[in-house]
């Protein structure tokens, strides 16, 4: 199983990640806006949701976010958007 980790310690600022040899899959995107607020397109399901963690079901595996008080803000299609302050974020393949 593959591994990718961000831990966020900048503020007010937007990230846009991704893998440079493809992993995550064209069909997804994710960015970060200060700690607070994660946006992802081509998320595929839910997997777990609790206050301090959310699972994510992508095309090649799962992102799963870290942090307090983590809500769901939106999800429509295959887009998310998740607030609360984020601590760090891993991808799982």
């Amino acid at each position: 199983m593959k591994e990718f980790k961000f831990i966020s310690k900048k503020k007010k600022e937007k990230i846009k990640m991704f893998s440079k040899d493809n992993e995550l899959s064209s069909n997804t995107m994710i960015e970060l806006y200060d700690n607070n607020n994660l946006y992802l397109e081509g998320c595929l399901g839910v997997e777990d949701y609790k206050e301090d963690y959310i699972k994510l079901k992508i095309k090649k595996g799962f992102i799963d976010i870290y942090g307090k008080a983590l809500n769901i803000l939106y999800f429509e299609e295959k887009n998310i958007k998740v607030g609360g302050t984020i601590k760090s974020i891993e991808y799982f393949m």
